[in-house]
């Protein structure tokens, strides 16, 4: 049970911090992952974006497209 309790404050900790990180970057923590992984300049394909921040395709197509509207990147889709 105790472990459970350390998981509840882990989790608290980690929604203050995300809240803290948006209010300061206007960006959400999904969004930043995103833009980890695309700071190399190189294109992604969502599969390759999905594993590495460890999202479901939806979400992450959610996420990117958030990123698009903001102006941080220009998507293409692939052919």
């Amino acid at each position: 049970m105790e472990a459970i309790c350390v998981i509840k404050d882990i989790y608290k900790t980690l929604y203050q911090f995300e809240k803290a990180f948006s209010d300061v970057h206007e960006i959400t923590i999904n969004e930043a992952m995103l833009l980890c992984c695309l700071k190399d300049n190189q294109p992604k394909s969502a599969g390759t974006i999905c594993e590495y921040i460890g999202l479901s395709n939806s979400r992450v197509s959610k996420v990117i497209t958030s990123v698009e509207n903001k102006g941080f990147i220009d998507r293409t889709m692939s052919k």
